[in-house]
């Protein structure tokens, strides 16, 4: 199974090395049972509207796993190896797929445009939406009404599950992958004994609005 990791932005104006190095490197921190078979350099639209380094280009690091139970450790030793190497100053970025990911072409159809147009923040954004990785950007002046707009619509959820869901979130900032796997399947097991679980079977099988209470 192949997995495509690319990586950008990993120097500053004074680097000794660039990301495609930083990306070769990364054949160090692979897993038993993993091997690269390429890195590819990825030579991005150059033009005064673009801010670079000094090519603007970037790489995808191709590795080849025996089994796909191996993502997730790839996935986390890619993260910690951009960040051991990425210099000060930079603005790292990771992104992860396989070649069996249904989001692939679109993916790759984005990552064509880069190399000859200017694409922006919003044209990310919309270009990723329909793969769920970005939901929403709002103005700065417009965020605490978008908010509370937000915070209306989660109030009447489940008591319980929303505030682990929030936990888990704030935690996994600081958490290993599994570390945060571990807590989301606590909380999760928390949550099938409370009354919200209960609740949210018989109003849809009810076929009616749910109540959720803080009686657990």
């Amino acid at each position: 199974m192949k997995l495509y990791i690319g990586i950008d932005d990993t120097d500053n104006r004074d680097a000794d090395r660039g990301t495609g190095k930083l990306a070769r490197w990364f054949e160090d921190a692979l897993p038993v049972g993993c091997t690269i078979s390429g890195v590819v350099r990825q030579q991005l639209l150059v033009d005064n509207d673009i801010p670079y380094t000094s090519h603007n280009s970037s790489a995808c690091v191709i590795v080849d796993m025996q089994d796909h139970i191996l993502m997730d450790i790839i996935i986390e030793r890619a993260i910690e190896h951009v960040k051991k190497y990425s210099l000060e100053g930079s603005d790292p970025g990771v992104c992860v797929a396989s070649a069996t990911d249904e989001s692939i072409d679109q993916l790759i159809a984005f990552g064509l445009s880069c190399t000859s147009q200017v694409v922006t923040q919003s044209d990310a954004i919309c270009a990723t939406s329909c793969i769920g990785l970005v939901n929403r950007i709002t103005a700065p002046e417009d965020l605490m009404d978008r908010a509370m707009e937000l915070a209306q619509k989660i109030a009447p959820m489940p008591f319980f599950s929303i505030p682990m869901l929030k936990h888990s979130i704030d935690a996994a900032m600081n958490s290993t992958l599994a570390e945060t796997l571990q807590r989301a399947t606590t909380f999760q097991a928390l949550c099938y004994t409370t009354n919200d679980l209960r609740e949210g079977i018989d109003s849809t099988l009810g076929k009616r609005a749910p109540h959720f209470s803080d009686e657990y």
